[in-house]
This record gives structure tokens, C-alpha cells and sequence, in this order.
């Protein structure tokens, strides 16, 4: 039973249990998270949120007050801020069709289809793609006898749905939370889940989508897997250590590297969990070193903890001790392959960042902080912590190395060999793509500081900060390195991208839209019959709005041209059909056999296609589209932004590129300002599909240039700027990492921390000094730490508000300028008829969008229409805007407003006349958010160089806390060590303290203390030589007293004998004499042992085998009658440092003294045992006599001191002092009446 509680209640087997719960419950979990939709429950909450939206509208319908206020153009502001963010829109419409109320500028129905009806409609309505509940109630005011009918409509949003997906666009039920579409899709046939009007009509379908994410809950299943994982690799940890430490250390490191493979293979090969793909952590390539698996960032971080653990297990389970048995041959192997082992392991580390460095979507470009997010830090960590794995396997084989026989040149030679070994195989089997002068230099280096390293026996805050240094300027070489040759080899890829000219993307998605194009039934409808009440310009805005804006807009600008059958010009069109074929005749092929890609010899390039609309195979006409790049991209339009596609990584990298493409010697495209319109006649250019690097010389452009000459015919030539090494730069590389160094210490240790409390296991065993000196130091320097992120936090918060501000400031000065240039152009028409500003020019010079309304709040023109002509916001103002401008007269109104997701700040101003009448209003979007995100950018600089100024400041707090630290300590130490040094009766060394102050006054008081002492212990010794001659001198009296009166009594005997009956004493003589002599003995005996204590002999010390002693003493005494000795010693030898005779005088006084202890009516057991630790061997000697009364207890080893009824009490005295000389302690624990332990504590020395 007790095995089986022992089984079943160790660690290892609760870490399995807990496990094996864990993991069961953590799929539980898993499985709940992931079942499959219950569409019924979400029918439920969409047509709950669309019948209260449905009342509130039957409440507006029924509100006649506000109602009448609507339409005579007063409703309340309070009111107006209370609709403007509903959901749904609400309009009110005259019988002529005019619009006078709007909730909000959302959406409006057609305009086709505000026309005032005098029926009631309910009715499904859809807007491009999208799908609203439609509500339309005819209405009538009667005012001053006049009766005026309007109609009340409202649009009520069940799924908005959008061609072009993105961040700010995207698929979605209006009414319901954002994650309702992660779960539902919109079906397009009836299903058994409609969603209904209060009148219970299916307005639409839905149905379960088929792939679907984790409910919110799976983040416990998460926890529980990674706590399970934890425990049962903490189970294999202290299964491999029990078995090391059993003396089989390869078959415990064989168990904990065999287990912890399988396992990791089994999560990777059988993807498991398969909620670790919910997280983007494992849904990115970080390596393309590794072809075997998918090898993600979350891959790495926990490859990167399996390594440490790895680290920390060897340090624990490989001790010195183990390799003590080793010869010297075996010792040289060690150290070769541990050589070997180690620098090996630093290049596997340089390749390994150089490759996630150069192979990785993952930013590391530390002076652009902005472009860091999670993912750079994440990998940083990993980096960190593969680092530090490196650090403890390194520090482990040096602190083996160092008990090793070998001398410091042998080390050095293995060391060279090791070097030369690596560098040869590597180099041999192409296995080193490192920096080879870095891997040498860093491995030099990191050899020789862990040498000096390894001889501490705790560490300091000072080698900490060196190792830190150290390990950040090796990671800061490696990144920026990696860094730099990425840089290259983007820009060459860049540079043939801008040198092809075509657009490959562009041709792809072309290619997928053109089956979609030829198959629109309202093309064909319009080509089929001439007659169609269609106009040329819908057709050609549906093509516009249905597929060229979705995916190229703001990108290229396209022309739709249409012709019949032959050739013939359509309806309205201009361009003559010949002259497009005779540009498509000298274009080149492109992957869509329906587009042409024509290169501009003065400009940049073209696509054309040519798109022939049959039925049945019969052509009906002909649909040729121009593509033409924009020339510029405006970063202020924000409707550009917002219909703009998501960018993939690498175009995100390109565009921060600065770049020029000529062609024929002329400039065609550029992104800066450093580039001349003519490509310079000394200018060299690179061979045909060759890249070169040339050298800027000049001094005041920190840039050197990356030319690339197409290959197919070199007259197209693109350059893109490539930064010049910035030490700068390098140095805010290093700032950011040692900065991140000193995070991941400080979360290690509070890591480590909390683990020993909960678990009592310390990962992380070195041992830190704690003196006065490194408290000091972590002081100062945690202090600067602090000041530091104290100033990061309000720099930050400073910075926020102040660009909100600014950029407020910003927009007002944009559309003060905008609205003057508007004015000027109104004012500057000398027609009697009233010309508003055109847009589109407006902003061409202001770089920013613009719209243009009239009183009435209509849209009258916009730099950009596509998204009105989209329905992505309508064609009315703001209400709140148009009632603050209309109602109470203000010259300025900014505020917030949204398209679907989209946040951006709106400001508007009236256009005024000559008479200062208003005749329009003037509106600037202006995106708040991305002018914020520059500011983020700015702060990031700012920040940066405050890192590098404060990492130097931090280099420097550290060597003054250094300084003085020491300079503070140093006096105390030597205080310190001169107070070990103190001994009564002996002269002891004043100290000497040239500065008056705190430590001068410790000093002289110190110095003070010294002299008074040593007068106090020459009076001590003096009164304790008098008081301890008086006590003997009383028990040398006593003693000697005892015998003499019975020698008296008997010559007094024989005297009255001899003078009664002289026979009979003749008798008594023999008998008196020999009493004599026996007492005589006795005093002779006492004499003596009083003369050995006095006098002990000088200890003639040398090496003795403990274990020798103690058996000889146990010979002697093991035939004593009813007494049993028993004797339990260690198989360790004990060599101590002492004198033989002494310390076998100790051992025989203390086995005596515990045959004496023992009644004797009561048999005798006596247990003498010898153990020993790493620096002292432990002698103990038991017994069950009488014990030691408590009240006697401090007088055992006090001279002439005895509990028994003979004997002089100087054995325990003289065995005290034989021990101390011996620098060992003797002590004892007695329980009275059960008996007493005797301790003897002797120092280990070498044999």
C-alpha cells in the first residue's frame, strides 16, 4: 500500500495526471468552441435587432410634432445628434420628389426610385449588392388651410456587402455584432432559416457558413494545452534528472532529448491542436531554411523554450563531480568536442537570425519603430531566449572545463583547433552563409570572458551588464547585416519590377474578371437592341462600378470605349475604332489573351482590351478598355485609401523605397525629389538585365543608387536609393536591443521567481551577490530605467495630444486655404451666371479631397464621385454640418464622421459671393487617423533618438554606479575584513581615513573601539588567569584533599595497632602500605591530567584517514561487556588535517564517556557513525545511557566539570580544544533518561 502511495503521489506522476486532465478538457473545450453554427439562435438576434429598428421607425411615423419640424426645416439639434447614428436612414420627400429630411448620410434609395407614391410599401430592397428592409408610408401636413403630401421612407440595412474587400469594407449584417459574419452568410436561395419582418415576410436567407473560427472561449482550451504541455514535460525533466542523478547521466539525457523530440514532431506532423491556426502566429513562413514542415513564428518561439530547457536541464544534471574519474586523454576529448559543441552552437545561432532575418515577413528595422509591431518583439524574444540557451550550455562546459587537470595554454590550443575545425567544415560543405569575420571574433570573445566568468563563485550585476553588452552588439551586427543584404536584394527585385513596366497583378486579376464581363446579361441586353432605353454612359458606368473601380481604382485611369460588330462607333462614342487597333497591333501579349500592354516611347505604358460581346455565338459589339497608370497617388485622399485593396507585405516594403524609372534617357515615374528629368550623359548605366551599385560621392546625401536595365531592350532603366551604412542608425539598432535585453531579464526573473514560489523549482540556478555594493548599483541603474520609461510615457501621451491638435489645426488651415482659392475662382468668373469651383481642380492644388454641395445640402460635384456613385455614403451632407451652416449661420463646422468602418474628420464652410450671400458649401474629408499614424512615425523618431541618448546615459550610470559603488564599499569592506582580523590579547591595526566624513567618523570610532578593546582584554586575560588558577588551584586542593584523609585514618589504624597488638599490625602492614600506594597512585594520576591540560602539546598535523581512526577505535572498544557497538561508515575516504595522538584521545574519551553513561542494569547500545558532505566529515556517536540534564548541559565542556561520581570532568574539556585546533566543532543533543549524541565536525582536505 505504501508503494503504491509512493507511486501514485510523486511529482512525475502528478505532473502526468495533471497532464492527461488537462489536455482531456482543453479538447473538450476545443470541440465546444469549434461546433458547427446554431443558425436558429442567430435568426433570433437578427430579427430581434431588425423588429426594434422596425418600431422605431413606426414611432417617427406616428411623431407628428417632430414630423412638421422636419419638413419646415427646424428640428432640434438634440434631436438631430439623436438619429444621425442609427442604422438605419429616414428620409421625407415632397410630392416633387425633393428630399427635405435626412437622418444621416448613409445611403439614399435611387433616385430613380424617390418618387412620391400613395401607397404603403414594405418590400425588400437591394443597392448594388446590398440589402435593406425598404419602408415607405405616404404623409400629409395640413398648414395654414394648405394641404402638402410628402412621402416618410426609410432604408433599414440587413447585409452590406461591398465588391472590393479591405480593412474599412467588408461583408457584414448591419444590425448585429461584427463577428455575426464570421459565423452566417447571406444565401442567395430560400433556406430553412429566413429572417422576418414583424409582419413575419422572409426578407432574406441564411445559412451556416462551412468553415468557421473558434468562439472566444477557445482561449481557455489554449491555456489548458500550454499548462498541460508544460507539466508533462516537466514529468520527462524530473524522470531524465532522477535517472542522472541514479549515476546513469546519458541515459537520462538520452530520455529527456528522445521524449522531447517525439513530442515536439507529434505536435508539428499531427498538427496539433488545431486551434494554434487561429492565431497568427503560426499562419506565417518565418523560415525558408526548413522545407521539411510549415515552419511559423510560433514554430520558432517554442522550438526557442524547448532549447532552454534543454540549457537548463544540462546544468543541472552535469556536475564536476561526474568527470572527476576522466584521464587526461578523455578530459582532452571533452574539451575538443565541448569546443567544438560550443562554436558550432554560435553559428547555428548566427544562421538562424541571419536566415529570419532575410527569409521572414517579420520588420526588423529598428530606426523605423513604426513598421515594428507584435511580431518583430515576438521574434526578439525568441532570438533572446536562444541566446540565452547558448549562455547557460556555454557557462555549463566551462565550469566542467574548469576542473579538468588541463592548463591554460592547453585550453587555448583545443580552443584554436575547435576553431580551425569548424571553419574548415563548414566552409567545406558550404554550411557556414554567415559573416565569418563576426562568427570568429564572437567566438573569441565569448571563450575568453566565459574563463574569466567561470572562476566567480556568484555573479554581479556588473558581469551581467557585460554579458548583456556583449550578446547586443553580436545580435545588432547580425540584424543590421541581414538587414542591409535584404535591403539589396529587395531593391533588385524592386528595380526589375519598375523595369518590366507591366503589371503583372494587374493582368492576373484582369484575366480573372474577364468570363465575368462577357457573360453580363445587361451588356448583351444593350448590344442586342439598339433601341434600349439604356444610354451608352450606364453601360459604361456599370462596367465602371461593377469591376474596373473595384479593383483598379486609384491605380489606373481607364477610358471604356464601345463599338458594334464591325467596328462601328456606338452611340456617343468618339475615339475611332481603327486608331485602338493599330495601337493594339503594335502592343506586346500579356497573360489574358483579351488585354495588350503597349509601351509609351514618351510616356510610361498602357493596357488595352478588347472585349467582343456575343450571344449565341453571334457578336453583338465590341468593349475595348484603356488602362493608364495614375501618375501620382495622392496620400491625402482619403477616398482613395478607402477603396484601395489591402497591400500585401512586400508592396508595403516597396513603397517605402525612393525610386525613378527612364525611359530613352527620359524620367517617366518618380517618388521623390532627387532624381533630374533627364538620366545625365555621364550617368553609368548597367548592362541589359544587369543590376550595379554605384557610389554616391556626394556629401550631403547619405544614399547610394541600385540601377537595373530591363531585359527586353534596355531602354528602360529604373534606379531606387539604397542607404549609405549610418553608424547612427547602427547604434539605434543597438540601443533597442540591449533595451529589450534588459525587459527579457527582468521578465526572466520574475518568471523564475514566481516558479520557485509555486513549485519550488528555480529554472535559472546562478547564484547573485547581494551586497551593499550591488544594491548600489541595481539602484542607480533601475532608477535610470525607470526616469526613462517615465519620460518615454509622457512623451507618447504629449505627442497624442498635441498631433490631434495640430492636425485639427491642420484641416482648418486646409480648407481656410481651399475655400479662399474657391472664392477667388468665383469671384474672378465675369458672368452675370454664378459658376461654382470646380473640384477636381481644387484638389489637384490642395492635395486633399473635395466636395461641393448646394443649399439644400446636395451633392453638386466631387474630386472623386466613384464613392457616391458607389453608394458608399450619400450624395446628402452631414445634418448636423448642414444645420449648423444653414440653420444657425456658422463659417465652420468640423467633426467626425464614418464610411462603414472608415473614421475620418469632415469640415465645412460656406462659399459666399460678392455680396457675401452663401451660394454653396464647401466640404474637406480629411483622415485624422492616418495623420496620426505620420505622427506615430514622428514620435517613434523622437523616441529613437531618445533611446540612443539614453542608452548611453545608461552606459554611463552603470560605470558610475560602478565607481561608486565601489568607492562607498570598499572602505566597509576593508572595515569589514580588518574586524575578521580583530582578536583579543593581540595588537590590532588602527585604520587610516584621510576625508572627514561619515566613513571617517565609522573609522575613528572603529580605531577607538580597537584600543579600548584591546585594554578591556588585557584586564579580561588577566582576571580570567587569576579567576581560572583560583578554581584550580580549589580542585587540585579538593582533589588531593580526598585521598589524604583516609591515608591518615589507616597510619593512625597501624599506629594504635602497632602499639596494642604488635602481631596484628605485623599483618596490617602489607594491607595499609598497599592502600597507600594506591592512593599516592591516585594523586600522581590527578597531578598528571591536570599537567596535560595546562600544558597541551604543540598538534603535529598531518593527513589521516578519518575512516582508519574510527574503525581502530572501535576494535578497541567493542569487546566491553554488556555493552553493543554498532558501526555504520561512509564508503567516501575522509582525509583530515590534525594530530593523530589527539584526535584519537577525543575518540576514545567520547566512546569511554558513553560506556560510563549507561546504568548498569540496563544493556548498552552504542551506534558510532562517520558521513561526510562535499568539505567536512561528520562523526557521531550515540548512546542510550542516562542523558544529559538540561541543567548541566552548559557546563559539559567546562574543565574539571563531571557528571560522574569519579573522574576529574578534564576528558570533554581537553577533546573541545584537540577539535578546535583541528578548525572543527564538537557539540551534542541528550534527551534525558534516553541518552545523548556526540558531533565531531573535522574540515575535508585533498589527499
Amino acid at each position: 500500500m505504501n508503494q503504491l502511495k509512493r507511486v501514485l503521489f510523486n511529482p512525475i506522476s502528478i505532473c502526468l495526471l495533471l497532464a492527461m486532465i488537462g489536455f482531456a478538457v482543453g479538447q473538450a473545450i476545443e470541440n465546444y468552441a469549434h461546433q458547427a453554427p446554431e443558425v436558429k439562435t442567430y435568426v433570433k438576434d437578427m430579427e430581434k435587432a431588425l423588429h426594434q429598428a422596425e418600431q422605431e421607425i413606426d414611432g417617427l411615423f406616428n411623431n407628428g410634432s417632430f414630423l412638421l419640424n422636419a419638413v419646415e426645416g427646424y428640428v432640434l439639434s438634440d434631436t438631430v445628434q439623436k438619429y444621425i447614428d442609427k442604422p438605419y436612414t429616414f428620409i421625407i420627400y415632397n410630392d416633387r420628389d425633393s428630399i427635405v429630411y435626412w437622418n444621416n448620410n448613409k445611403v439614399l434609395p435611387f433616385q430613380s426610385d424617390i418618387q412620391y407614391s400613395q401607397i404603403d410599401t414594405i418590400e425588400k430592397y437591394k443597392i448594388n449588392e446590398s440589402i435593406f428592409l425598404r419602408i415607405r408610408r405616404p404623409y400629409q401636413f395640413l398648414i395654414d388651410g394648405v394641404t402638402y403630401y410628402y412621402n416618410l421612407e426609410a432604408l433599414i440595412p440587413l447585409y452590406k456587402h461591398y465588391s472590393i474587400q479591405n480593412d474599412y469594407l467588408q461583408n457584414s449584417f448591419a444590425l448585429t455584432p461584427k463577428d455575426f459574419s464570421d459565423y452566417v452568410a447571406i444565401s442567395e436561395e430560400a433556406t430553412d432559416f429566413s429572417i422576418k419582418d414583424r409582419l413575419g415576410r422572409p426578407i432574406i436567407y441564411i445559412k451556416a457558413k462551412e468553415s468557421y473560427p473558434y468562439h472566444w472561449m477557445v482561449i481557455f482550451s489554449t491555456i489548458l494545452y500550454f499548462l498541460s504541455s508544460f507539466s508533462f514535460l516537466l514529468a520527462v525533466h524530473l524522470a531524465a534528472q532522477r535517472v542522472s542523478f541514479s549515476g546513469q547521466v546519458i541515459l537520462g539525457l538520452v530520455l529527456f532529448v528522445a521524449t522531447f523530440l517525439v513530442f515536439r514532431l507529434f505536435t508539428i506532423f499531427y498538427d496539433l491542436p488545431l486551434l494554434a491556426h487561429e492565431y497568427g502566429l503560426f499562419n506565417e513562413r518565418l523560415s525558408n531554411a526548413n522545407n521539411i514542415w510549415f515552419y511559423s513564428l510560433g514554430d520558432f518561439l517554442i522550438d526557442s523554450a524547448l532549447l532552454f530547457w534543454l540549457s537548463i536541464y544540462l546544468s543541472k544534471v552535469i556536475r564536476p563531480s561526474d568527470l572527476k574519474k576522466y584521464n587526461i586523454i578523455q578530459q582532452f576529448a571533452v574539451g575538443l568536442f565541448g569546443y567544438i559543441g560550443l562554436i558550432g552552437g554560435l553559428a547555428g545561432i548566427q544562421f538562424a537570425m541571419r536566415d529570419i532575418v532575410m527569409s521572414s515577413f517579420i520588420s526588423f528595422e529598428f530606426n523605423d519603430f513604426s513598421r515594428l509591431d507584435l511580431y518583430s518583439l515576438l521574434a526578439l524574444t525568441g532570438m533572446g531566449i536562444m541566446l540565452l540557451s547558448y549562455f547557460f550550455a556555454s557557462y555549463r562546459l566551462f565550469l566542467l572545463l574548469k576542473h579538468f587537470e588541463l592548463k591554460g595554454l592547453t585550453k587555448v590550443v583545443l580552443f584554436t583547433a575547435a576553431l580551425s575545425y569548424a571553419l574548415v567544415v563548414g566552409l567545406a560543405l558550404e554550411l557556414l552563409p554567415i559573416d565569418i569575420g563576426v562568427f570568429m571574433v564572437a567566438s573569441i570573445i565569448h571563450a575568453f570572458a566565459l574563463h574569466f566568468f567561470v572562476q566567480r563563485k556568484t555573479t554581479s550585476l556588473a558581469w551581467i551588464s557585460i554579458w548583456l553588452f556583449l550578446f547586443s552588439i553580436f545580435a545588432t551586427i547580425v540584424i543590421e547585416n541581414s538587414n542591409t543584404d535584404k535591403g539589396i536584394a529587395l531593391r533588385k527585385d524592386y528595380t526589375k519590377a519598375l523595369a518590366f513596366e507591366r503589371d503583372l497583378e494587374t493582368e492576373s486579376i484582369f484575366e480573372s474578371l474577364v468570363p465575368k464581363i462577357l457573360d453580363d446579361g445587361f451588356l448583351k441586353l444593350f448590344m442586342n437592341n439598339p433601341l434600349s432605353p439604356s444610354p451608352r454612359t450606364q453601360a459604361i458606368e456599370l462596367l465602371t462600378s461593377r469591376y474596373l473601380d473595384n479593383y483598379f481604382f486609384g491605380r489606373y485611369d481607364y477610358n471604356v470605349h464601345i463599338y458594334k460588330e464591325k467596328g462601328q462607333p456606338y452611340r456617343g462614342e468618339t475615339r475611332a475604332y481603327e486608331s485602338l487597333m493599330d495601337l493594339m497591333r503594335n502592343s506586346r501579349e500579356t497573360i489574358s489573351e483579351y488585354l495588350k500592354f503597349y509601351s509609351i516611347p514618351d510616356g510610361q505604358y498602357a493596357y488595352y482590351a478588347k472585349l467582343p460581346i456575343s450571344q449565341n455565338g453571334a457578336v453583338l459589339g465590341i468593349v475595348i478598355i484603356e488602362f493608364t497608370p495614375k501618375k501620382e497617388f495622392k496620400k491625402s485622399n482619403i477616398y482613395v485609401e478607402l477603396l484601395s485593396r489591402n497591400k500585401e507585405r512586400l508592396e508595403s516594403i516597396y513603397a517605402q523605397f525612393t525610386y525613378a524609372v527612364y525611359k530613352y534617357e527620359e524620367r517617366v515615374s518618380t517618388n521623390g525629389s532627387n532624381f533630374n528629368a533627364q538620366l545625365a550623359y555621364s550617368f553609368p548605366r548597367p548592362d541589359q538585365g544587369e543590376h550595379k551599385i554605384l557610389k554616391n560621392r556626394s556629401a550631403d546625401n547619405h544614399e547610394n543608387y541600385l540601377t537595373y536595365s530591363s531585359e527586353f531592350d534596355g531602354s528602360t532603366i529604373s534606379i531606387v536609393m539604397v542607404p549609405k551604412i549610418n553608424v547612427f542608425k547602427v547604434f539605434t539598432v543597438f540601443a533597442y536591443i540591449f533595451c529589450f535585453g534588459i525587459f527579457l531579464l527582468l521578465a526572466g526573473q520574475l518568471i523564475n521567481f514566481l516558479l520557485f514560489k509555486a513549485i519550488k523549482v528555480r529554472f535559472v540556478g546562478l547564484s547573485f551577490e547581494n551586497t551593499l555594493r550591488e544594491q548600489i548599483q541595481r539602484g542607480i541603474i533601475m532608477v535610470t530605467l525607470a526616469s526613462f520609461v517615465a519620460i518615454a510615457i509622457i512623451t507618447i501621451w504629449y505627442y497624442s495630444s498635441e498631433y490631434n491638435e495640430y492636425h485639427k489645426d491642420r484641416l482648418l488651415r486646409k480648407i481656410s486655404s481651399t475655400a479662399r482659392t474657391a472664392l477667388w475662382q468665383i469671384h474672378e468668373n465675369q458672368d452675370s451666371v454664378i459658376r461654382l469651383p470646380d473640384a477636381r481642380s481644387l484638389a489637384d492644388i490642395h492635395k486633399i479631397d473635395v466636395n461641393i454641395y448646394d443649399l439644400g445640402g446636395n451633392l453638386m460635384t466631387s474630386s472623386e464621385k466613384v464613392i457616391f456613385d458607389r453608394h458608399l455614403i450619400s450624395r446628402k451632407m452631414n445634418p448636423i454640418a448642414f444645420q449648423l451652416l444653414r440653420n444657425q449661420q456658422q463659417n465652420l463646422v468640423a467633426r467626425p464622421e464614418i464610411i462603414n468602418n472608415f473614421e475620418y474628420l469632415a469640415a465645412y464652410v460656406p462659399l459666399k459671393d460678392n455680396n457675401e450671400i452663401t451660394i454653396a458649401y464647401l466640404n474637406l474629408p480629411y483622415d485624422l487617423a492616418g495623420s496620426n499614424n505620420i505622427g506615430s512615425q514622428d514620435v517613434a523618431e523622437f523616441l529613437g533618438a531618445l533611446l540612443n541618448v539614453y542608452v548611453i546615459f545608461l552606459l554611463i550610470a552603470g560605470g558610475a554606479a560602478f565607481f561608486i559603488a565601489n568607492s562607498v564599499t570598499n572602505p566597509l569592506s576593508v572595515i569589514g575584513s580588518k574586524l575578521d582580523a580583530v582578536e583579543l590579547g593581540k595588537k590590532n591595526e588602527p585604520l587610516i581615513w584621510d576625508n572627514r566624513d561619515e566613513i571617517g567618523e565609522l573609522v575613528d570610532r572603529y580605531n577607538h573601539m580597537i584600543k579600548e578593546l584591546e585594554d578591556s582584554s588585557k584586564k579580561l586575560a588577566r582576571s580570567q588567569r587569576e579567576s581560572a588558577w583560583r578554581e584550580m588551584a580549589k580542585q587540585i586542593a579538593h582533589e588531593i584533599k580526598n585521598p589524604l584523609t583516609p591515608m591518615k585514618l589507616n597510619i593512625q589504624l597501624l599506629e594504635r595497632v602497632v602499639n596494642t597488638n604488635p602481631e596484628k599490625a605485623q599483618k596490617m602492614v602489607k594491607r595499609v602500605s598497599n592502600t597507600l600506594i594506591e592512593q599516592i597512585d591516585s594523586l600522581a594520576h590527578i597531578a598528571s591530567e591536570f599537567s596535560n591540560f595546562a600544558k597541551m602539546p604543540t598538534a603535529n598535523k598531518e593527513s589521516l584517514n578519518m575512516n582508519e581512526l574510527v574503525s581502530n577505535a572501535y576494535s578497541l572498544f567493542k569487546e566491553e561487556e554488556n555493552v553493543q557497538l554498532y558501526l555504520d561508515m561512509t564508503a567516501n575516504k575522509c582525509i583530515i588535517f590534525a594530530d593523530k595522538t589527539q584526535i584519537m584521545r577525543v575518540l576514545n574519551n567520547l566512546l569511554k564517556n558513553a560506556i560510563q553513561a549507561i546504568p548498569d542494569d540496563q544493556p548498552g547500545i552504542i551506534k558510532v557513525q562517520l558521513a561526510s558532505t562535499s568539505t567536512t566529515a561528520i562523526l557521531k556517536i550515540s548512546d542510550n545511557g542516562c542523558g544529559i540534564p538540561k541543567a548541566q548541559e552548559d557546563d559539559i565542556f567546562v574543565p574539571n566539570f563531571t557528571t560522574k561520581s569519579s573522574g576529574t570532568g578534564i576528558g570533554l574539556a581537553m577533546s573541545k580544544t584537540i577539535v578546535e585546533m583541528a578548525k572543527g566543532q564538537i557539540y551534542f543533543e541528550s534527551v534525558e533518561n534516553k541518552g545523548t549524541d556526540f558531533f565531531v565536525e573535522l574540515p575535508l582536505t585533498l589527499e
